[in-house]
């Protein structure tokens, strides 16, 4: 049971992780228009948007994606919790 209830609780806190990191990953943080996201994907060699600096943002797409599998992975997560303790 105890074991059961560590791997919970690494499932939520890594989701809740990659919440952050999605949301910091796809959002522009200055005037500038300086996007995390956007220095990740131009230094692994990948251009940010499809068509230069117009068309879509790939960024926000990948943002988009880790945003929904954290919030896959933490409301899993809550599902399986173990309410036999709470009942007498």
């Amino acid at each position: 049971m105890l074991r059961y209830n560590l791997s919970v609780k690494r499932v939520r806190i890594f989701s809740v992780v990659l919440m952050l990191f999605a949301f910091m990953f796809g959002f522009t943080w200055n005037k500038q228009g300086f996007c995390f996201g956007d220095n990740i994907l131009t230094g692994l060699g990948l251009s940010s948007w499809s068509n230069g600096t117009h068309g879509t943002h790939y960024t926000a797409i990948f943002a988009l994606v880790l945003f929904l599998i954290a919030f896959l992975l933490f409301i899993s997560s809550t599902s399986k919790v173990d309410h036999s303790q709470t009942e007498n």
